[in-house]
């Protein structure tokens, strides 16, 4: 079973969404995630802290980066793969890290991450103040996604998806070398060609999803 801590940590997750001690808690969980040390409870939790939209934003990435790191178990990844509306939450997180992109910054205007068009909300930079800002969210998405493509449903969605794709070939291009990374993880897999991605959406009108 889980060491007395593990729950305590996991009750704190779910107790504390608001709170910068419940991210903390987020975070001791996708570390341990990432040691191959979790439990069906703690991605429970972790699935619920990210899917509530009131909760601390950091928490929220932290959550979402956790599941990533649980997703590595195939039986995990498979039960994310069908938690009802996850993926699609992911993907408007990972959405609202592509911004708009004005003259005179770009012409024609075009997209681009967030981070490239301001250069203080690179999460690689992020302090605990941060926390609260919804800018720190997509890199635990893209975490999430980068694991969860692997997974054949998952990956037929993403694929079928054109706004998705672009803003994954956006975020690729990231300077913010961990949504840099992470999302050029999720292009690796589903092989995507961002030439053609980005040029069928550098200048067509944007639905988010």
């Amino acid at each position: 079973g889980a060491h007395p801590s593990h729950h305590l940590i996991i009750r704190m997750v779910e107790q504390l969404p608001s709170q910068a001690a419940g991210s903390d808690a987020a975070e001791i969980l996708y570390r341990l995630a990432g040691q191959g040390a979790t439990t069906a409870a703690a991605v429970d939790a972790l699935t619920k802290a990210f899917l509530n939209r009131k909760a601390r934003p950091s928490l929220r990435m932290f959550a979402a980066a956790g599941l990533g790191a649980a997703a590595a178990s195939r039986e995990v990844g498979d039960k994310l793969a069908a938690t009802e509306g996850l993926v699609e939450e992911l993907v408007q997180v990972v959405n609202s890290g592509v911004v708009t992109c004005p003259r005179p910054s770009c012409n024609p205007p075009s997209y681009i991450s967030r981070a490239a068009m301001f250069p203080d909300d690179w999460l690689d930079r992020a302090e605990k103040q941060h926390g609260k800002m919804k800018w720190v969210m997509p890199w635990g998405a893209l975490e999430a996604l980068r694991s969860l493509a692997s997974t054949p449903t998952v990956a037929e969605r993403l694929s079928g998806a054109e706004v998705i794709r672009s803003d994954l070939c956006f975020l690729q291009i990231s300077p913010d070398m961990l949504e840099s990374a992470a999302a050029e993880g999720i292009v690796k897999t589903l092989d995507i060609d961002c030439k053609v991605a980005l040029q069928s959406n550098r200048t067509a009108t944007r639905t988010e999803l």
